[in-house]
């Protein structure tokens, strides 16, 4: 029998109570998410291993293929901020991104850099979105994972659905998580350091 989509139900209905009984633990936020996702990433890997998209012919090529495209997109970015402050005098960033500053940042980094976006590419791609291609034609399964995944952050975000598409597109072409993975917990990591940066050296508009 296969056992995917009750996975797929069970590790939404977990990610449901934890947030329902999250104001009643009264621990510190980021490291009830780290509990979670370590439950949701051990729930995935015992369950569902050979079926996450955690195999790949070599880790190590695909993790330096996340690195190498995380830095054309991180420049791309950066230079689209540029470009627009150049010609209409305001950046697009302030508006997309909120400054982040936590009391621990190498526990914010464990949880938004590693934990999170180890959870999120097992589940999200690994699982929903290999589960759903095949029911749907590749970009429907893209667009509706990437719809569910920027649903499931709570406020639907534009960057979260941009995010959601690159993912998928990334996991399509590769075949495992692991660049997915690297661009998502270094875009992660942009998003915390980026508005902290422009704040710090004074640029207009955070």
């Amino acid at each position: 029998m296969d056992r995917v989509p009750a996975l797929i139900i069970a590790v939404f209905v977990l990610e449901v109570i934890s947030r329902a009984l999250y104001p009643s633990v009264g621990i510190d936020p980021l490291l009830y998410t780290l509990v979670v996702r370590s439950i949701q990433v051990l729930a995935v890997l015992v369950f569902a291993f050979s079926r996450c998209g955690i195999r790949a012919s070599s880790i190590l090529r695909e993790l330096a293929m996340g690195c190498a495209l995380a830095l054309g997109i991180g420049a791309a970015v950066l230079a689209a901020e540029m470009l627009a402050r150049l010609i209409f005098g305001a950046g697009y960033l302030p508006r997309l991104l909120i400054a982040q500053r936590p009391l621990d940042p190498w526990l914010f980094f464990a949880v938004a850099c590693v934990a999170a976006p180890l959870a999120e590419e097992l589940f999200f791609r690994g699982l929903f979105y290999t589960w759903l291609k095949r029911r749907l034609p590749v970009i429907g399964a893209v667009i509706v994972s990437a719809l569910v995944f920027a649903s499931a952050h709570g406020v639907f975000s534009p960057v979260q659905l941009a995010g959601g598409i690159l993912f998928a597109v990334v996991y399509e072409w590769r075949g495992s998580i692991w660049a997915a993975f690297v661009i998502h917990g270094t875009g992660n990591l942009g998003i915390w350091l980026v508005p902290l940066l422009a704040s710090s050296l004074g640029i207009s508009g955070w």
